[in-house]
């Protein structure tokens, strides 16, 4: 076992590393795989010195700013850096001082991403994932805005794609479709039928499909077909849903 101030001068030297990393704009493949190597530091550390707490929100603070600057511009970079920001949180104690206002400014760039046209990229992220799982447990009344997020991200772009992109399309959509009932279930609610229904269309998909069923030399044909027409099912089983509960 090495001793503490050996474990020590590691973290010290990776949060160093990690925050001149980001100040060279390395790429983001660094916060994958750095990351990690800075999170099993971070848990092999009993107590955090003063020091180190310093450096590490600084790091914080760093990856903040990087989310609010590039949100635009770089979406995968910006929502990698919240998401690394959030899970550093939780290794500063309750007592620091800039703990707070940084969860706060966490919070606030997560609403802002929910609501936004990078959603389909933040919906992959560790700190969205506990974002929705709060939210079903605890806060339903907000669960259609975010199964709108879902949907927004399934009809975006030109129609048919390739089956990979198709997949992820149709997975989004999927999701969508059970926050929507999930939300229906719980608050008996229909007035939110109308703000999913200026995102999804069953019309455009029909056609959709119907171009798909040209492509009969495309590989994955069926698969593509398939796909679409399990979209197709679904959006018309929520107009279902609507006109029975609201005709």
């Amino acid at each position: 076992m090495q001793p503490p101030v050996m474990k020590k001068s590691i973290l010290k030297r990776e949060i160093k590393s990690f925050i001149r990393k980001i100040d060279h704009q390395s790429g983001h493949s660094h916060l994958y795989k750095d990351f990690q190597l800075l999170i099993g530091c971070l848990d092999g550390s009993d107590q955090l010195s003063s020091e180190e707490r310093n450096y590490l929100d600084s790091l914080i603070q760093k990856l903040l700013l990087e989310t609010e600057i590039f949100s635009w511009r770089y979406p995968l970079w910006s929502t990698r850096c919240l998401d690394c920001a959030h899970i550093l949180l939780r290794y500063l104690p309750e007592s620091d001082r800039d703990r707070e206002k940084m969860t706060k400014k966490a919070s606030e760039l997560l609403t802002m991403f929910v609501s936004g046209p990078l959603f389909s990229e933040f919906s992959r992220t560790e700190y969205f994932k506990e974002y929705l799982e709060d939210a079903c447990e605890n806060h339903v009344d907000t669960v259609w805005e975010i199964a709108a997020g879902f949907f927004r991200g399934s009809a975006e772009g030109r129609r048919p794609r390739f089956a990979e992109e198709e997949i992820r399309l149709f997975n989004l959509m999927d999701e969508g479709y059970r926050l929507a009932i999930k939300y229906l279930d719980a608050t008996k609610d229909y007035s939110h039928f109308s703000d999913w229904f200026s995102i999804l269309s069953p019309c455009w998909i029909a056609s959709v499909l119907e171009q798909a069923l040209d492509w009969t030399e495309a590989r994955f044909h069926d698969k593509i077909v398939g796909l679409l027409q399990k979209t197709l099912d679904k959006q018309l089983s929520l107009l279902e849903k609507w006109l029975d509960g609201d005709p």
